[in-house]
């Protein structure tokens, strides 16, 4: 059985054989009571963020003790009467199949596509991107499109939403942006950072387009690359990056000419990562509208990005990708990276909120969004 958890509560999150109805809250699983079973969760992301958007389900089997195959479930129906229910547990498979068949997320579209887009109602139009791991030039075509429609259906507010955008390309931020600037040009500048300029660990390194091991050659170029681009600060354990990482990316940036000029509201959460949180940071420092949904899952004023070390592991033979450089974004603070909060957002949902859309089956974020829209 699917479950949401919302301002750290659990509820159903769609049909299941046991009839419980959707939007009924969990109260306890074998006898552990809900608040018991988010506190061991992991449910920490950068710096000092707490995350609330966690796979409770995936996570049930392992903090019950001795693993059980059945559990008895506790939960509040929607008219406010205690209820017990008993249930069997379920392999992989069927696992996964619910889990496409739940309620939330609602937009699964975008997640299969990664970019989509369309009309809401007469004024509206939704947005969706799912990652910015594009190249930049189908990345731009990809937009160009929908905001040529945008235009087209002469649309005065527009949504974004980059909930559960793990990131991608620092580049692409500023041309997503570029469509929704109000200026003839913003301020894109970032700093790139590193505390080790020499690869420390050299065994077991592999090239991630081709699989081989990295030869002392290419071990020595990486080096040479990285001391002629980054310099030591005068203060401090940082490396920045010096004039020939400034001419890499354009730091006034251009509006582009479909730029849309009405209302925007952005949706993050707490899956919002890395460049996806840069787009929130740049999107609220440039006051170009309002964030609804939850605090992004990566720092607001910095990401680990750019170039990442990918090595073999020895004995699982497994492939890991470790990043070699941050970045620093819109103030530059460097001050206080580990206690860091992500971007915060300007309207959260309330939990009657919430439930009302859930009991519908609509999106609570996009359905507070147009509320919002006409508040204004």
């Amino acid at each position: 059985m699917q479950i949401y958890v919302h301002n750290n509560e659990l509820y159903v999150n769609g049909d299941n054989p046991y009839h419980i109805e959707v939007g009924s809250q969990i109260l306890e699983i074998n006898n552990v009571t809900a608040p018991d079973l988010l506190k061991a969760v992991p449910k920490a992301a950068d710096g000092n963020i707490k995350v609330e958007d966690v796979d409770l389900p995936f996570y049930i089997p392992f903090i019950l003790k001795n693993h059980p195959q059945d559990f008895t479930l506790k939960y509040k129906t929607l008219t406010g009467e205690n209820k017990t229910a008993k249930l069997s547990g379920i392999q992989y498979p069927r696992f996964y199949y619910e889990a496409k068949h739940a309620i939330l997320p609602i937009d699964l579209i975008s997640e299969s596509y990664g970019i989509y887009g369309y009309k809401i109602d007469a004024d509206t139009y939704y947005l969706s991107i799912k990652s910015f791991s594009y190249d930049e030039s189908f990345f731009y075509e990809r937009l160009k499109k929908y905001f040529q429609e945008i235009k087209d259906l002469s649309s005065k507010k527009l949504i974004i939403d980059i909930r559960n955008n793990s990131g991608g390309a620092i580049s692409n931020v500023p041309l997503l942006y570029s469509f929704i600037a109000k200026d003839k040009s913003f301020n894109n500048e970032y700093q790139y950072a590193t505390k080790v300029v020499d690869i420390k660990y050299t065994d077991y390194l592999v090239d991630p387009q081709t699989n081989r091991y990295y030869s002392d050659k290419d071990i020595a170029d990486q080096n040479n690359f990285m001391r002629q681009r980054f310099d030591k600060a005068e203060k401090g354990d940082y490396y920045f990056g010096n004039s020939r990482l400034d001419n890499t990316y354009i730091k006034n940036y251009p509006r582009d000419g479909l730029f849309f000029d009405g209302k925007v509201i952005v949706l993050t959460n707490n899956h919002t990562f890395s460049a996806a949180t840069y787009f929130a940071s740049l999107f609220k420092s440039e006051k170009r509208g309002e964030i609804v949904g939850k605090e992004t899952g990566s720092c607001s004023n910095f990401t680990t990005a750019a170039w990442f070390l990918t090595y073999r592991l020895p004995n699982t033979k497994a492939v890991i990708s470790i990043p070699r450089t941050e970045i620093f974004f819109n103030n530059n603070d460097k001050e206080n990276v580990s206690n860091c909060k992500g971007v915060i957002p300007d309207h959260t949902i309330s939990s009657n909120d919430f439930l009302t859309s859930l009991k519908a089956h609509k999106d609570p974020e996009l359905e507070y969004s147009l509320t919002l829209f006409f508040k204004k």
